[in-house]
C-alpha cells in the first residue's frame, strides 16, 4: 500500500492561448480579423497528451 500514490492529485490540464488581431473602421462599419493558437496539455499517471489548434475569426459590424 502506497498512501502517497492514492492521496496525490496527479491529473493536470494546461491551456494556453495566443491571440493577434486587427480592426478597421470605415464609414458605418467595422471589420475585425483575428488569429488564435491554442495549446492544450493533459497528463496523469498513465498518459500525457499534447495538442495544438490554430483558427481564425472574422467579424463585421454595422452601426445604425
Amino acid at each position: 500500500f502506497e498512501p502517497d500514490r492514492w492521496l496525490k492529485d496527479g491529473d493536470q490540464v494546461t491551456v494556453g492561448d495566443l491571440q493577434a488581431g486587427v480592426s478597421v473602421q470605415r464609414g458605418g462599419g467595422e471589420l475585425s480579423l483575428s488569429y488564435i493558437r491554442r495549446e492544450v496539455k493533459y497528463s496523469d499517471r498513465n498518459v500525457s497528451i499534447s495538442e495544438t489548434e490554430d483558427f481564425a475569426g472574422v467579424s463585421f459590424t454595422m452601426r445604425r
